[in-house]
């Protein structure tokens, strides 16, 4: 029977045949290291792809339907003041703004509302004030679509014109200066012919003439909605309103998170310099520990190399017959195959478990 003597001797001096005599004693636990080690890589993976295709899109793509859903209330909002008791009927009328004008909810809504405080600001009534706003987001989307360029850009050429600029409509093919303006705003009884203009008096006479000069433009988003051009706008808006919809669903979720939150840290503030530091250091534990199938394949993995070091120390020992006095020497020993397994670094003994301390540090670290 083998001493103790010998099998240091053997683990220390002979690397070469503890290898060989390692090889033959793992067998199934060996067996059993790869499986884990497998299942732990597996887990790894798994972790790894849920993380970067399917949490992180859904994270994103809900946070933003939430912030599009707060947009479109706060929109809502700024019509239902601007236009009083008209609001209901110019949410009404951009219910149907993706496929009358290839705008979403919250554009149509926001545009028209725009419009609206100018005109109520130069002193138009709210039912002068809804028809205008609404012709003229349509008109844009007709304008748009004519000359082939982006409603919203067109949107903030017509509100230009609307104040009296004139070279922002010659691209729409819309030709305005004070004169003709003068002149209009005297046909609508608007102007007496002497001084200036007042700020109403230019708009109300820059829109009449703005619905003049592009009548071959009206309608044309319609007339057009099943070209390529339009289906893609309308595609696009769509995809938009939905995520809007979705995000109108989630939006009372995301106001209690933020409530939750916002009374939290009040709460932490408040709170003694220990007690935020105690807090602190469990939420960086807590932090350490999110990404679980990571951590734990990588600590699975590492228990199936170490498996047969182990399992040969085992058979080292077991092979081997102590007195009670010999138990330290069997624990030197053992400490000595570890070295050996150390410094030959078997089965990457080294990095993996670098890995693990790395992550027990940063876990339990204050």
């Amino acid at each position: 029977m083998a001493t103790l003597a010998n099998a240091i001797v053997k683990l220390v001096a002979d690397t070469a045949g503890f290898d060989e005599a390692m090889k033959k004693s793992v067998g199934a636990s060996a067996k059993m290291g790869k499986g884990w080690q497998k299942t732990g890589e597996d887990m790894t993976s798994v972790g790894q792809t849920m993380k970067l295709a399917v949490t992180a899109p859904i994270i994103a793509a809900g946070t933003a339907a939430v912030v599009m859903a707060s947009d479109l209330s706060e929109t809502q909002n700024k019509v239902n003041v601007v236009f009083g008791k008209m609001a209901g009927g110019v949410t009404e009328w951009s219910k149907n703004s993706v496929e009358a004008m290839g705008l979403t909810q919250n554009e149509a809504l926001s545009a028209a509302g725009t419009y609206g405080n100018l005109m109520v600001s130069m002193g138009m009534g709210t039912d002068q004030a809804y028809e205008m706003s609404t012709n003229m987001v349509q008109l844009a989307a007709d304008l748009g679509s004519f000359n082939n360029m982006d409603t919203i850009d067109v949107l903030e050429k017509l509100r230009a014109g609307l104040t009296g600029e004139s070279e922002p409509l010659k691209v729409l093919g819309i030709n305005i200066n004070d004169a003709i303006l003068k002149v209009k705003a005297m046909a609508l009884g608007l102007y007496e012919g002497e001084g200036a203009l007042s700020a109403s008096a230019k708009a109300q006479a820059a829109y009449a003439l703005m619905i003049e000069q592009s009548g071959t433009a009206q309608g044309d988003f319609g007339e057009t909605s099943g070209g390529l051009a339009n289906q893609q706008r309308i595609l696009q808006k769509s995809l938009l309103q939905t995520a809007t919809m979705l995000g109108t669903i989630l939006l009372p979720i995301g106001l209690q998170i933020v409530t939750f939150l916002n009374d939290l840290a009040q709460k932490f503030a408040a709170l003694t310099p220990e007690q935020q530091k105690t807090i602190l250091v469990i939420a960086g534990i807590a932090a350490a520990l999110g990404p679980v199938l990571v951590i734990v394949g990588t600590i699975v993995s590492t228990i199936g190399t170490l498996m047969p070091v182990f399992t040969a120390i085992g058979g080292v020992i077991a092979g081997i017959t102590l007195p009670i006095w010999g138990i330290a020497a069997a624990v030197i020993a053992v400490v000595a195959l570890i070295a050996v397994a150390w410094a030959n670094n078997w089965g990457g003994i080294q990095e993996k478990t670098a890995a693990v301390w790395e992550w027990l540090k940063g876990a339990f670290a204050v």
